[in-house]
């Protein structure tokens, strides 16, 4: 009697264990073995309008590595890169996103400033932060009120520039 009780519980045992060890490798791998059919086009996107400098290889590769959005791009803000694919990696077709130049193009002529930093965008190429002065009232017209913003705007842009060239010369000397 004793061992038929001993028998039953190894039994027990030896069941338990293999339906642990073969649930827990069956759900810890994804369907696709590679995990690309996890990643949507829908993500990629995102990505890549979030960072256009960075190539679809690249994104996808870090997508299936993370298989999250949020960690990719955190990936992105603190290496400023992302890992090249090895060479036997290929991107699916679902997944090619095409270029972004024609929007960042289309966004650029919507706007019409092409300017290449905010001395030249506002125009303040010939003036002195110590010029403007900014009105510290709340002016009584919506045009009065835009004029003082953007002279607040003018006068900020002009006093970072001065400080920065400050700086410059310090470092130099």
């Amino acid at each position: 009697m004793e061992d038929l009780f001993s028998i039953l519980i190894a039994v027990g045992a030896i069941y338990g264990f293999y339906r642990w060890f073969s649930s827990a490798s069956s759900y810890s791998l994804p369907s696709n073995s590679n995990g690309l059919s996890n990643i949507r086009q829908a993500d990629v996107q995102a990505l890549r309008t979030l960072f256009p400098q960075i190539d679809n290889a690249s994104l996808v590769y870090d997508l299936v590595q993370t298989r999250s959005i949020e960690r990719t791009a955190e990936n992105v803000l603190r290496r400023g890169r992302l890992a090249q694919p090895p060479s036997g990696f290929t991107l699916p077709s679902h997944l090619d996103v095409e270029p972004l130049t024609e929007t960042l193009t289309a966004s650029r002529a919507a706007t019409g400033k092409d300017a290449s930093n905010l001395i030249e965008k506002y125009h303040l190429k010939d003036k002195d932060s110590t010029a403007i002065n900014p009105s510290a009232s709340w002016g009584n017209t919506t045009t009065e009120r835009e004029k003082a913003f953007k002279d607040r705007k003018a006068k900020m842009i002009l006093e970072a520039r001065k400080k920065l060239i400050d700086k410059k010369k310090s470092e130099i000397l």
